[in-house]
């Protein structure tokens, strides 16, 4: 954890925070066209280390991504009826001071100042503490939470209910983005002292004792993903969790980015922004490829997508809709991957045949309703 108040932005949350805006950028007009259904309709956004809103090269911090991401959209003016209130968490004292100060500075550059409809609750307390506030009011029978995107994005591993977060959103339309520090769990993981245990049992729901006796490190970092994207998604009622991964120069996962939510257009959404970040797969980002541009060059490896198909739907015949539905849900690639790049050399090929095609239908269109039959 940063000893400073601000500090130098890395170029690893330089593109988390661009993974961030690209999904908002989405999730609002999502939301708040849901919203204007309904008269008072309210979206929450909760930051849980909101940090100091500011880096030492005066880049904004996730906080201030955020607001900007929502007052700068094009459609902003269309939401008067939707409240946006944002919740800004921050235990220490000296960044939440300068944090309030970031965001006086954005509406003050305002000519109409902070907009009517959003609030913004600054709370100087622990992520923990804030959990254990929001327990009774998420629980409370027959309620449940109003949509709310949480952004959970720790220095370490140490006072994170995640299992209790999960469950304070697991109704509704809530999503989760969690950053998973690996590099710092899995340095500490071994440590049997009475601290890092408890952080440990608080981390992954009383599973304190980890089964990693004998694992090589590839296996160890899969187990503790498949460990973390589980919880998320049994104790969250999630349907669909994606992970992202953060590299160092040395191509080591430093912390892997989990984002988890029940709908199946948010989950395009953010793989959409993942593809963003990452052209050629769609799932990491290191920081040795700024200074490698050349690294950014490759191609997606449609190969593997064209086995997964494959593999699926063999000897079957199935609607395009249900080979969309699969890419999107199973695999970590689009549907837009599909049609050039796929389908249409694998029905040049002869691997998939066309059964209901129109006269003249050319081979790189598969309209809504298409019947594909796989060999």
């Amino acid at each position: 954890m940063p000893t400073t108040k601000t500090w130098k932005l890395p170029d690893h949350s330089a593109a988390k925070h661009l993974l961030l805006e690209k999904y908002l950028e989405a999730w609002y007009p999502i939301m708040a066209f849901m919203g204007q259904r309904h008269p008072g309709h309210q979206l929450n956004y909760i930051d849980a280390f909101s940090g100091p809103g500011i880096y030492e090269g005066g880049e904004p911090g996730s906080p201030i991504v955020a607001l900007k991401t929502l007052i700068d959209h094009s459609s902003f003016s269309n939401w008067d009826g939707v409240k946006f209130l944002f919740y800004f968490v921050e235990v220490d004292p000296e960044r939440m001071t300068s944090l309030r100060q970031q965001v006086d500075a954005l509406w003050e550059s305002r000519p109409a100042g902070r907009p009517r409809n959003v609030d913004v609750a600054f709370r100087e307390q622990s992520f923990f503490d804030l959990i254990e506030e929001l327990k009774p009011i998420a629980w409370e029978k027959g309620r449940s939470l109003r949509p709310t995107f949480a952004f959970v994005d720790p220095f370490g591993f140490g006072g994170l209910p995640l299992s209790d977060l999960c469950r304070i959103l697991s109704t509704g339309s809530c999503e989760v983005l969690f950053n998973f520090m690996y590099d710092s769990v899995n340095r500490f993981v071994g440590w049997r002292d009475e601290k890092n245990q408890s952080n440990f049992t608080l981390l992954f729901d009383g599973e304190a004792h980890l089964d990693l006796e004998g694992r090589s490190p590839e296996e160890r970092e899969a187990y503790l993903h498949e460990l973390i994207s589980d919880l998320i998604a049994n104790k969250g009622n999630f349907q669909y969790v994606r992970t992202f991964q953060m590299e160092r120069d040395s191509a080591r996962t430093l912390y892997s980015l989990f984002f988890a939510t029940r709908h199946t257009k948010g989950l395009q959404v953010m793989k959409e922004a993942m593809w963003k970040i990452d052209p050629t797969n769609g799932s990491r980002f290191s920081d040795r490829l700024v200074n490698n541009p050349s690294l950014f060059d490759g191609v997606p490896a449609y190969q593997e997508l064209e086995s997964a198909l494959e593999l699926k739907f063999q000897n079957r015949t199935v609607t395009i809709e249900v080979i969309e539905e699969f890419t999107l849900i199973e695999t970590r690639f689009l549907p837009k991957h599909l049609r050039e790049h796929v389908l249409m050399p694998m029905e040049a090929s002869g691997r998939i045949e066309v059964l209901n095609s129109r006269p003249g239908r050319q081979k790189r269109h598969f309209p809504p309703g298409t019947l594909v039959k796989f060999d």
